[in-house]
């Protein structure tokens, strides 16, 4: 798989995809997609991929997107799904744009929607990531 140029110089995307794989059967939830690009790489292998974002336009050109997920509207501080929903979630610099409350609150609101055991991974754009759990 060949990922873009500004992928690489951002994010080290292969080790994380390797720690967090395999994806198969597995429930995704992409907090602040922003472009949908990471979609691309993952959705794929996943059994169901949500994307969401604030931005409705950001929504609406990801939906355009030939790629087998599921982009919705959406604010990581008040997550509309049920409690332990998901296998997996991320983001990546999306929690950069919030305050530290704010911050908290969305963090309280993954790991609700996180099942017991399940993994959230955190990134920036400065090539930091982190597996939570």
């Amino acid at each position: 798989m060949r990922f873009p140029d500004y992928a690489e110089k951002q994010f080290d995307w292969w080790n994380l995809l390797q720690r967090v794989r395999p994806l198969k059967g597995k429930r995704i939830l992409d907090c602040g997609f922003h472009s949908g690009c990471d979609a691309m790489f993952w959705a794929g292998e996943a059994a169901e991929y949500i994307a969401i974002d604030l931005n409705a336009n950001a929504v609406a050109a990801a939906q355009q997107l030939d790629c087998p997920a599921y982009f919705l509207c959406g604010d990581m501080t008040h997550l509309q799904f049920v409690d332990e929903s998901f296998d997996l979630v991320f983001n990546f610099s999306s929690l950069d744009h919030l305050d530290r409350n704010t911050q908290d609150d969305a963090i309280a609101e993954v790991v609700r929607v996180l099942i017991n055991g399940g993994g959230r991974t955190e990134g920036d754009g400065q090539g930091r990531q982190e597996q939570l759990s």
